[in-house]
């Protein structure tokens, strides 16, 4: 009888420690009911909390672009919507400069957090917004962080076609034409 009780006790304790931890669940520091509620309600305070640094370099933008994954917890498209609420304060009238710089480079985190979506749609979307800020931006940092971040290793949905055409498009905004032009290439013979 005393050996029976002892498996018992430990899986009631492991069934209770499971349900604990998952029901802790944050995104980004919110209960993911209250993040989704304030995200529906196009409020993106609790995103513009999480401190950027004043130039990320490669890891500082893989962990930022981690802490913004947690949006997938609300819904596999909530990075998606987020950055473009968050790209249209970048253009509101009376913007500054500095704004919507920072905004801007929390959108470009949050595109790339979307990669990760289960949403195939999803991810499509993130890759063409992401090919057409890099294409179009006026200076070569992003360009250099979001290669950075396509080539650490951090993301794990790689079926994107878009990936390889963010890729090219990173390396081409580098002056890295012969390298952009193999990308594009390969992709081609690849399918």
């Amino acid at each position: 009888m005393r050996k029976a009780f002892f498996p018992f006790l430990f899986f009631l304790l492991l069934l209770l420690f499971c349900f604990s931890s998952c029901s802790n669940a944050q995104v980004l520091g919110l209960p993911p009911k209250e993040a989704a509620e304030l995200l529906r309600k196009g409020d993106t305070g609790f995103i513009r909390h999480l401190e950027l640094p004043g130039t990320p370099g490669p890891d500082d933008f893989s962990r930022l672009e981690a802490g913004f994954k947690e949006l997938l917890l609300i819904n596999p498209g909530a990075p998606f919507y987020a950055a473009l609420l968050i790209a249209a304060d970048t253009t509101a009238p009376g913007a500054l400069a500095s704004e919507a710089a920072n905004a801007s480079e929390r959108s470009i985190l949050l595109f790339c957090a979307a990669l990760e979506s289960p949403s195939l749609q999803v991810r499509q979307e993130a890759g063409r917004k992401l090919v057409s800020l890099v294409l179009q931006a006026g200076e070569n940092r992003d360009a250099a962080a979001i290669f950075g971040f396509l080539d650490s290793g951090s993301l794990t949905n790689t079926d994107n076609r878009f990936v390889t055409t963010l890729r090219a498009a990173c390396l081409y905004r580098l002056g890295l034409y012969e390298e952009a032009a193999i990308v594009l290439a390969e992709k081609n013979l690849n399918g």
